[in-house]
């Protein structure tokens, strides 16, 4: 009964602490980022390894069993599951839920590293990636255009890509589909036999000579200029006319010894948008962003990039996530204010207390706005479905309360 005296009697301090909760409130709420469900942590790390060539049986036997063996004893493991498939291998552990998959990572890594030494040399090096269901794209956009495939490759590699990345929350922009623009050098068996060369010592040769490379300094009085030795191929023409030096010591063209072609790389995935070839970029946030102020930053720099690229680059959401969490929140906000409302009239046509009702109708949003005062700004939630529908049950609650 002490607080309630306190309140009858000091009710404009009373007043002023509500009044405070509701704003801090408000403002816990406005720093909520927007998510559809809650962030889970699953206990699962994958170890991939890489061995072009290799079938699935000489994989299994030679890289699957031994790495097995060694993540096995691993603590906290429950289930080790591996897959051996052509040219390469897959170990998935799971660990016991409740385990820091940061710890378990780095355990994984350690393991890897003691078995990686009995791996045969032509094995890659692991990757050891932790199992994360939000790492997806939460827009992704179909680009087409009326030009070659390589250049709408490169357009979007080098310019949209980008500025889609400098978007504030993304962390990686990935491609899909598309054609990238390939040098190939098909070698003639014959002509190299005849100037005295082999495939390998033709490969190495160009890998030397197509580099650029640091040259030293030159220092002219008070300045010093960093010199820089440009070798990279520009062009077809560039690489037809490489020397190369044979094993009698004379130099040949790869033009006399192979035929250089100016085409793309074999592709091995397509996207397509409305039946059109088309390249998708996909748009992974940071883990602690915004998916809907990314979302809309992403919007916003593609309506940027409409009136500054060509007229023929077309843009197409195919999937955009901010989309499906702002009608979850929102539809569940409603939620909540038409509880709020009905509780209220409920307790007006059947009690006809107008003080009673302006207290249910005044009590439930206070409380609920002050609600995110520590889940917003303490315990730092996502607003998200979980959030939203504990919030809705509440309400009953507090109209029994």
């Amino acid at each position: 009964m002490g607080l309630t005296r306190f309140a009858i009697a000091r009710r404009v301090t009373i007043s002023m602490f509500i009044g405070i909760l509701v704003v801090l409130g408000l403002v816990g709420l406005s720093r909520m980022p927007w998510e559809l469900f809650p962030k889970i942590d699953v206990p699962v790390v994958t170890v991939v390894v890489p061995y072009p060539g290799a079938g699935p049986e000489e994989i299994e036997q030679r890289i699957l069993k031994p790495l097995e063996d060694e993540c096995s004893v691993i603590q906290n493991v429950d289930t080790v599951s591996g897959y051996a498939q052509q040219n390469f291998a897959t170990v998935v552990l799971d660990f016991a839920f409740g385990t820091d998959i940061d710890v378990a990572a780095a355990d994984v890594r350690d393991a890897v590293s003691r078995v990686k030494s009995s791996f045969p040399s032509g094995a890659k090096d692991p990757s050891v990636m932790k199992l994360d269901l939000s790492a997806r794209p939460v827009i992704t956009i179909g680009v087409t255009g009326k030009r070659p495939p390589h250049e709408l490759y490169e357009l979007v590699d080098e310019t949209i890509k980008p500025r889609l990345g400098s978007v504030n929350g993304v962390a990686t922009v990935s491609l899909t589909g598309g054609q990238q623009r390939e040098l190939q050098v098909v070698a003639h068996k014959q002509r190299l036999e005849a100037v005295g060369l082999s495939i390998s010592e033709l490969a190495n040769a160009l890998a030397v000579q197509n580099l650029n490379m640091p040259a030293g300094s030159i220092r002219e009085g008070l300045r010093d200029y960093r010199v820089r030795l440009l070798g990279e191929l520009r062009s077809p023409d560039e690489l037809r006319n490489l020397k190369v030096k044979t094993r009698s010591g004379d130099t040949v063209r790869v033009a006399q010894v192979a035929d250089v072609l100016d085409t793309v790389v074999e592709p091995t995935q397509h996207a397509r948008i409305d039946g059109k070839d088309s390249i998708a970029v996909g748009v992974l946030k940071q883990t602690n962003a915004n998916t809907v102020d990314v979302c809309r930053g992403v919007l916003e720099q593609l309506e940027e990039l409409r009136r500054t690229l060509p007229a023929d680059i077309e843009f197409t959401i195919a999937e955009d996530e901010s989309e499906g969490v702002i009608e979850a929140v929102v539809d569940l906000r409603n939620a909540i204010v038409y509880g709020a409302m009905f509780a209220a009239l409920t307790i007006f046509l059947f009690l006809h207390n107008f003080r009673g009702t302006l207290i249910v109708a005044l009590a439930i949003p206070t409380s609920l706005i002050a609600t995110f005062l520590p889940i917003g700004l303490g315990l730092q939630f996502t607003l998200q479905m979980m959030v939203m529908v504990g919030l809705s049950l509440s309400v009953g609650v507090l109209v029994d309360d």
